[in-house]
């Protein structure tokens, strides 16, 4: 079930830096909301990543896109459409406060960084000259977007080592 959380980031990813992409798929946000509420826990991540996406359009633009913000809200609401209600979102938040404790004992959640992953390395090279040679097309949302990603997998890899040391 965690791959399609890949698959689901990839379509919001998508719609970040493919506007033709966002405006004729848009309606269908509400429905992979209310899939990816059902199928993993991960699901506020597209939330908060669209919401701050419309934000910060709004303010590089000095526009407000109301039907953008409803579909925004309404994908939210839909990921309270499933057996547990608002628990989920409950159960979820716990297990973010949690993470800490979490993260040693379930497997799949160690920091990707004990490892050496030359997929992950790979991938942020791809990012870095991707910036580079498209930083004139991508408005300055898009590059803060694409900045605010790589700058929480590189504060995750400064954190772990800070924790390694105290150890």
């Amino acid at each position: 079930v965690q791959v399609i959380n890949w698959f689901f980031w990839a379509l919001i990813v998508r719609a970040f830096f493919d506007e033709k992409f966002w405006g004729k798929y848009r309606w269908f946000y509400p429905l992979l909301m209310f899939v990816w509420g059902n199928l993993h826990g991960s699901y506020p991540l597209g939330i908060v990543a669209v919401g701050l996406c419309l934000a910060l359009k709004t303010i590089q633009e000095k526009k407000i896109y109301l039907v953008d913000y409803l579909i925004c809200i309404v994908g939210a609401v839909m990921t309270f459409v499933n057996p547990y209600g608002w628990k989920n979102w409950a159960e979820v938040t716990l297990v973010m406060q949690q993470s800490k404790l979490l993260r040693s004992s379930i497997q799949e959640w160690t920091p990707f960084y004990n490892l050496v992953d030359f997929g992950l390395m790979f991938g942020m090279m791809i990012f870095v000259l991707d910036v580079y040679l498209f930083r004139k097309q991508w408005k300055w949302w898009q590059l803060g977007i694409g900045f605010w990603m790589f700058g929480w997998a590189i504060s995750g890899i400064m954190l772990r080592a800070l924790t390694l040391k105290m150890c």
